[in-house]
């Protein structure tokens, strides 16, 4: 049972504390053990009988030595408030086989003091003056009374933390959520919690202009207010919101790595909650990071299907993996092997590959080998998803962290990192006891079955090794793959698993890798393209947006970025979103709450607000964000609006006098064309380009068109008129 720590009236588990960093515990172990004596076998002390390690009990010397192990870490490895910090030692994280007195302890924070006294059961506060790794020495000293000797025991354990931070503003306060979700909604029947940490912008408990953030996949729950806050307000972006009176709610999940489905519905409690709470009338902003992209989709979706009103106007999916993620296959497979072996290794597996979360995302999976696509997860996840849809009453927009002119990822020396390049190395050997090969190579591209992991263990002499946190037994294992798509290295945002296997210590050799990161979120997947091409040149398509259900993208142009980075590139396009230069209101959208553009808002005849809602028009733009780099290359990037992207026509938008209604429909649907010229021609395209329909005319009506015979999909319906051309994209979502 976890210790409780008084907190004025409030009883907190000690999870609570660090993670908010009341307090910062040090843990020491500190043991005595026995060894194989080296000279063990040399001297008949032990010997080798049916592949066992036997004593002879020879009335000899003892085999083995006696050996001692003082270590110590801080339970945190990343600290947020490093500018007033207080560490504890205590006897709740003290682990010890010995009955030792008169020990006495003294520390060295690497904070410029030097060595000072700790006691138990006592914090010390500590002030650090830069961010970085903090390399921390803690000594045990022995004081020996017996009579002659002068000379003190000591013991010296040196471990390290990262001061990430040095301080992280506290949030205005929070709302703890448990829902009950009903037996008829997908995985339902459970309760699912989370914690919303709320940040006004004017301090108060009154919420305003809300953004929701909804987070990502966080398997071992290790993300709280410190961790989220710090990763969101890259380039100052929520101080800078905060300054311009919007008002955070950043949601963090208890089981981040549960069912997809579940977490969505947390979402949606939550936004009724502060839809509830919100004292003025102005729409929601719901932003979702990685796999919170997918929770806000599908939490989004499912209430307008449902009849269950939202409020919101805009859906920011930041580097999700709509068309799934990547781990690469090799890595999986590794930690598979060597988790039989190494309990780091093995929680890795379990706890981060095998979770729920990850097996609904991961388009290839190694727990089901030889297809790694057969995974139940997933394929039932995509149904889900697919006959959820995208959500259609607000706007919709993406941002990718990969590349979009199809630039691949790089290898740690800058050369081109290839389908089925080797990324993990790992062969040691000792002729006596053990020799081993732990070797990954990225998925093939479409290729005959190739080798993706091979591993071995052979135990020379012995039927077994341990050591430390291994535990080898004889085994091999051999996986190959064929027909597959070269995801490792295609253009998306990257993340590091090769590197964080190569730079564990192993005890035996040494693990290395030439590819430090692999594609995470592929750019087709975070922007949701209509396309199966890992490569495709969405840089060079004029008709990128007609490829996607959104309707705006951002993505870096050539170059691949660290997965959910915010870039001051992407923070002064996301400004433009929030603010629009230019706004055009009619009687079906934005007729309540604030208004508010940084250029002009035209109101158009017909526009009337909600009878009993009030409603703002305002001129301002937002301020500027104080950003940690100076200037943005506009070459570097690549903004689509399906606005502003005048390379989709060839003349000026003639949007205001044509209405194309419903939208999405089921294949049946109506255009009404506000303009008087004669030789009008209207026709539907395809996602293909084809023609399915066509027709002339010749004055100023309400067109009916049906398209009901046609598949699912997206369409295009194109006004022309002399050699000018409007195109407008409809969503056709049910079959008749």
């Amino acid at each position: 049972m976890i210790k409780q720590y008084k907190n004025g009236d409030n009883d907190k588990n000690v999870k609570y504390y660090i993670d908010n960093e009341e307090f910062i515990p040090i843990s020491v172990i500190d043991i005595s053990y026995d060894v194989i004596r080296k000279d063990a076998f040399d001297e008949n002390l032990l010997n080798v009988s049916n592949q066992k390690i036997k004593e002879t009990l020879n009335g000899k010397k003892s085999p083995y030595m006696i050996k001692n192990l003082y270590a110590a870490s801080t339970l945190k490895s990343k600290i947020y408030q490093g500018k007033s910090v207080n560490f504890l030692l205590d006897n709740d994280f003290y682990f010890s086989n010995k009955n030792e007195k008169n020990i006495q302890y003294c520390i060295d924070f690497d904070d410029g003091l030097g060595f000072r006294n700790i006691d138990f059961g006592k914090t010390l506060n500590v002030s650090y003056f830069s961010t970085g790794i903090k390399t921390i020495k803690l000594v045990k000293t022995k004081k020996n009374k017996l009579k002659g000797t002068t000379k003190d025991e000591q013991s010296i354990a040196i471990f390290s933390t990262s001061v990430e931070a040095l301080t992280i503003p506290s949030f205005t306060f929070e709302i703890p959520l448990n829902i009950a979700i009903p037996s008829t909604y997908p995985y339902g029947g459970v309760d699912v919690k989370g914690t919303a940490y709320v940040y006004t912008s004017d301090g108060s408990q009154n919420i305003r202009n809300p953004i929701i953030v909804c987070e990502g996949f966080d398997p071992l729950n290790e993300r709280g207010w410190n961790e989220l806050y710090n990763i969101l307000n890259g380039q100052n972006l929520i101080e800078c919101l905060k300054s311009n009176g919007y008002d955070f709610i950043i949601l963090n999940f208890t089981e981040g790595a549960t069912y997809i489905e579940r977490n969505a519905y947390l979402l949606k409690g939550l936004i009724e909650n502060i839809n509830a709470r919100k004292i003025t009338q102005n729409e929601l902003i719901v932003v979702g990071a990685s796999m919170g992209g997918l929770i806000s989709r599908y939490a989004l979706a499912y209430m307008e299907k449902n009849g269950v009103n939202h409020d919101a106007r805009l859906f920011v999916s930041f580097d999700s993996p709509h068309k799934g993620a990547n781990i690469p296959l090799g890595v999986q497979e590794w930690l598979k092997f060597f988790g039989k072996m190494n309990g780091t290794a093995k929680d890795k597996y379990n706890k981060l590959i095998c979770s729920i979360a990850a097996r609904q995302m991961l388009v290839y999976h190694s727990e089901y080998s030889p297809d790694p696509t057969n995974n139940p997860y997933r394929i039932e996840f995509l149904q889900n998803l697919n006959s959820i849809g995208y959500p259609t009453k607000l706007r919709k927009i993406a941002i990718a962290n990969g590349s979009g002119n199809a630039y691949g990822q790089q290898k740690n020396d800058g050369t081109i990192f290839n389908p089925a390049d080797q990324i993990i190395r790992w062969e040691y050997y000792d002729w006596w006891t053990l020799g081993l090969k732990g070797n990954s190579w990225a998925v093939p591209n479409i290729a005959p079955k190739t080798t993706i992991f091979y591993g071995k263990i052979d135990l020379t002499w012995v039927g077994h090794i341990g050591s430390g946190n291994w535990n080898f037994t004889d085994q091999s294992s051999t996986v190959s793959i064929e027909n597959s798509y070269p995801y490792d290295n295609a253009p998306g945002g990257t993340t590091n698993a090769t590197q964080e296997i190569a730079s564990t210590n192993p005890e035996y050799g040494n693990i290395t890798t030439n590819v430090n990161n692999h594609c995470f979120i592929p750019t087709i997947s975070s922007l949701d393209l209509y396309t199966s091409n890992l490569f495709y040149n969405i840089d060079s398509d004029l008709y990128k947006l007609y490829r996607t259900s959104f309707d705006a993208i951002y993505y870096p142009k050539d170059k691949n970025e660290e997965h959910v980075y915010i870039s001051e590139a992407c923070v002064k396009w996301l400004m433009d979103e929030l603010v629009p230069k230019n706004i055009v209101l009619d009687n079906t959208n934005w007729n309540k709450g604030n208004v508010r553009a940084s250029e002009s808002i035209t109101l158009k005849d017909g526009f009337s607000t909600i009878p009993g809602t009030k409603f703002y028009a305002y001129i301002s733009p937002l301020q500027i964000c104080n950003t940690t780099s100076s200037s943005v290359s506009k070459n570097n990037i690549n903004i689509i609006d399906n606005k502003q992207d005048n390379a989709l026509t060839n003349v000026e938008n003639i949007d205001k006098f044509v209405h194309v209604y419903p939208n999405p429909n089921n294949g049946k649907f109506y255009v009404r064309i506000d303009l008087s010229e004669l030789e009008q021609q209207i026709q539907v395209r395809n996602i293909q380009g084809q023609i399915v329909y066509k027709q002339n005319i010749n004055f100023l009506d309400e067109i009916f068109i049906d398209i009901s015979n046609q598949p699912i999909g997206i369409y295009f319906v194109e006004i022309l008129q002399a050699r000018k051309v409007q195109r407008f994209k409809i969503i056709k979502n049910v079959t008749l």
